[in-house]
């Protein structure tokens, strides 16, 4: 059945090799945030790969599948994680942490903006 799904989706739908392998991976979900990319069309069309180190090579264990939220706020940034602890896991992990601490502050500005709106109604 995977087998088939792969040859339909890299086929029939023209996805590339390298989205197949990295959405099968994921789950079709958002590494950093988990959002569900197959749950609507509105969360499909976010779908995105992210190098998890920005700017480095294309290997398969340097890419995640990202909602657009999450590789913008990521955006350029070198997770750093411990000395000699540079698997996947831990990059993902330490990517995870910056774009917890950066969807924090969006949301402190959003609220503020919302009261600051509201205000002058």
């Amino acid at each position: 059945m995977r087998d088939r799904a792969k040859h339909i989706l890299k086929h029939e739908l023209h996805w590339p090799d390298y989205q197949v392998d990295v959405g099968i991976r994921a789950g079709f979900r958002c590494e950093y945030c988990g959002k569900d990319l197959l749950e609507s069309y509105e969360n499909y069309d976010q779908w995105q790969v992210d190098h998890i180190i920005p700017n480095g090579n294309n290997a398969l264990e340097n890419l995640a599948l990202s909602c657009k939220l999450c590789n913008f706020l990521k955006r350029h940034t070198i997770p750093t994680v411990s000395a000699g602890n540079t698997d996947r896991e831990s990059l993902i992990n330490a990517a995870k942490a910056i774009i917890s601490e950066r969807r924090r502050v969006k949301e402190k500005i959003f609220l503020r903006t919302l009261e600051v709106i509201k205000s002058l109604r």
